[in-house]
């Protein structure tokens, strides 16, 4: 017997969770939109690529939900980021939201998580290139696998007490140090034949895979 209280999700797959100020709930699922759930009422909200005009996000599969520093929220998806005003409540797209600033091209390329960092940096992580992004100065700036990253195709971001920035790949692990001008890059990977191996500016470890899915 369904629970009387229960509520119906677009999907059952979520791909991201976040709690706002107001107790709502915000799933993101893996293809049909962004559901909120307000516990208080006890109803749930739907958002999709097909959604009226202000209420309409640019993709469906949320990957990741961040609220800024600033109070907006972003929404990480298949292409680039859905930025949600709380003051006019209506969801724009990143670029439509920042005219004035030049992104990148984030159509078809995957956002698969969004941090901010305490510099007021916002990290973008995406399957093709990691890029930051300044709410404050709304300077934006792109690394790859030639500017040290271990591969291009990044999946997890996580900035610890050093303010250091951790970027799990799908190719092994890269530390970004800020107050490190000169090597600002420290990659980790998985070695078979040996404990650790240094070569240049990379440490070659034992990670028992190079496919960094999660960092805390």
């Amino acid at each position: 017997t369904a629970n009387p209280k229960s509520v119906q999700l677009s999907m059952n797959i979520i791909a991201s969770v976040y709690k706002d100020d107001d107790g709502k709930i915000w799933i993101g699922t893996w293809g049909k939109g962004l559901n909120i759930y307000d516990p208080r009422t006890n109803t749930i909200s739907y958002y999709n690529t097909h959604s009226p005009a202000g209420f309409q996000i640019n993709e469906d599969h949320v990957h990741s939900i961040l609220k800024c520093s600033n109070g907006l929220i972003f929404l990480g998806t298949r292409q680039g980021i859905t930025v949600y005003d709380p003051v006019q409540k209506r969801f724009t797209d990143l670029a439509v939201y920042y005219p004035t600033v030049e992104f990148p091209k984030f159509k078809d390329n995957r956002i698969y998580k969004l941090i901010e960092d305490s510099r007021n940096n916002i990290w973008i992580a995406t399957q093709s290139g990691l890029y930051v992004f300044n709410l404050v100065t709304l300077e934006t700036r792109s690394y790859f696998k030639t500017d040290g990253l271990a591969d291009n195709s990044i999946i997890e971001l996580m900035q610890d007490d050093l303010n250091k920035i951790w970027i799990g790949t799908a190719n092994g692990l890269t530390i970004y140090d800020p107050d490190n001008k000169e090597h600002p890059f420290t990659t980790t990977r998985r070695n078979e034949n040996t404990l650790s191996t240094k070569k240049g500016n990379d440490t070659y470890s034992t990670l028992s895979n190079n496919y960094i899915n999660a960092i805390v």
